[in-house]
């Protein structure tokens, strides 16, 4: 599958069609209420403290989001800045001036707020990725260059919500009412439970030397993962100042455990049976050596598959943790979230979202619904459940 990671929501949208962010299209009284129900739980998670600066991001189509937030924050005695985007806004920003496409380096205003406030909370920075137009294979490339910069810039802890949109439906299989029931009950998750299973996986990674996975279909690699290379994507584990994880973004729903590999040390074969790429990919085969993607094949799709994947090295692996994302997982025709509770994903390409140094803005990852890991010999999934730990 084809992810688009980057600065700004915004630039989902150029990597391809299938990666964009969820976005609503309208903001129905019963979704404003859901999520107005679940920001108490989302504060008490945060643990913010009076004096205190958070900033609130994302599109005007989000607004009523972002209000219910803002005041529901204001009892706690934190500074809110908000910062609304509009889809003209967003436009100019990519084209940048005169003939210039991609945008213009951070400001020092945008690193003091990146790195210096407490926590910021974002929504998707457009009404729809579309509304942006298409553009070229070049004017794709500037704009991913022209976000390196602005991806190198220290961030404060993230917490990213990913409200349920008629869009989301797409390929699922799922109506949206079907859909939104099975995102809000993700959302409502035990965080703290999937805080607690993360950080007891990452010290076992953190201390191992080899991470072997294997699959079903026939996948089998090897890799070490970089020093502090291991991060919980849980809020209570995000907003925890004492914990010293490089990556620290939370998203809602999520829960999902991440290791920087070492691209070096990855050598193996990947093996799924089914995929996504423009259209629906069968028999996907991928072989590693020293972390670089080769002998690229699939049944279905395959041109495709070999643009995405030539040249790229694989970077992360995720093991989901969240077990409403797993149920959701059961009723579509395959895996879309990696938060999904005991799937394994690995990430070729940019692995800064995860904390990682490659700063690319696209990157492929690839779903493995009944895989088995081990850290040193000793399992700790076997079949997309956990072993010993639960």
């Amino acid at each position: 599958m084809v992810l688009a990671v980057a600065f700004v929501a915004v630039v989902a949208a150029l990597a391809s069609a299938q990666s964009n962010p969820p976005v609503a299209s309208s903001s129905p009284d019963e979704s404003i209420q859901r999520f107005h129900d679940l920001v108490p739980s989302i504060l008490r998670q945060a643990n913010l403290k009076t004096g205190q600066t958070v900033v609130i991001s994302g599109s005007t189509s989000y607004l009523p989001y972002i209000e219910d937030l803002a005041v529901q924050l204001a009892p706690l005695g934190v500074a809110t800045i908000l910062d609304i985007k509009t889809d003209k806004l967003e436009r100019a920003r990519r084209l940048g001036p005169g003939q210039h496409y991609g945008y213009l380096p951070p400001t020092a205003l945008e690193k003091e707020l990146a790195k210096d406030v407490d926590l910021r909370f974002e929504f998707p920075d457009v009404s729809e990725p579309g509304i942006l137009g298409s553009v070229s294979t070049q004017q794709r490339a500037l704009v991913q260059s022209s976000l390196v910069e602005r991806r190198k810039v220290a961030h404060a802890r993230r917490v990213v919500f990913n409200i349920p949109a008629e869009r989301d439906t797409s390929e699922t299989g799922l109506t949206f009412a079907e859909l939104s029931r099975y995102r809000w009950a993700a959302m409502q998750a035990d965080y703290g439970h999937i805080s607690q299973l993360g950080e007891s996986l990452r010290r076992l990674l953190s201390k191992g030397k080899t991470v072997r996975v294997t699959s079903p279909e026939g996948t089998d690699i090897t890799f070490s993962i970089a020093p502090n290379g291991v991060s919980v994507d849980a809020l209570p584990s995000v907003t925890d100042a004492g914990n010293t994880q490089s990556a620290r973004v939370a998203t809602i729903p999520g829960g999902s455990l991440s290791g920087n590999i070492i691209q070096r040390s990855a050598n193996g074969k990947v093996r799924v049976a089914l995929d996504v790429c423009d259209i629906t990919v069968h028999d996907e085969s991928i072989d590693i050596k020293q972390g670089l993607a080769e002998n690229i094949h699939a049944g279905s799709d395959e041109l495709c598959v070999q643009r995405s994947l030539t040249g790229q090295r694989v970077s992360a692996f995720v093991i989901g943790l969240n077990p409403a994302l797993a149920d959701f997982r059961n009723h579509t025709p395959f895996a879309t979230d990696p938060g999904s509770e005991g799937l394994v994903s690995l990430f070729f390409g940019g692995n800064s979202d995860f904390g990682g140094t490659d700063y690319s803005t696209s990157a492929w990852y690839i779903m493995l619904p009944k895989a088995s890991v081990s850290v040193d010999g000793k399992p700790i999934l076997r079949d997309g459940q956990f072993v010993g730990m639960k």
